[in-house]
């Protein structure tokens, strides 16, 4: 059995289709000197349909479960 697609461009329930880009830039403009990660990151975590920023959301988190330290 497949999995439906998402559509090409899903944001939250309700809000129009400019609100990843207007969050997209709100991220893109903080404080790099603060949050180097997020302002780098702008335009991933921000992607224009939800299987491209699930499997984003999902690298991350293995990328991190695989850099904790490994217990004998």
């Amino acid at each position: 059995m497949s999995r439906p697609r998402c559509p090409p461009r899903s944001p939250p329930a309700g809000l129009p289709l400019s609100y990843l880009d207007d969050l997209r830039d709100r991220l893109a403009a903080l404080p790099a000197e603060e949050l180097p990660h997020t302002v780098a990151l702008a335009g991933d975590l921000t992607a224009p349909d939800l299987d491209t920023r699930f499997a984003f959301a999902l690298d991350r988190l293995l990328d991190g479960i695989a850099a904790l330290p490994h217990q004998h």
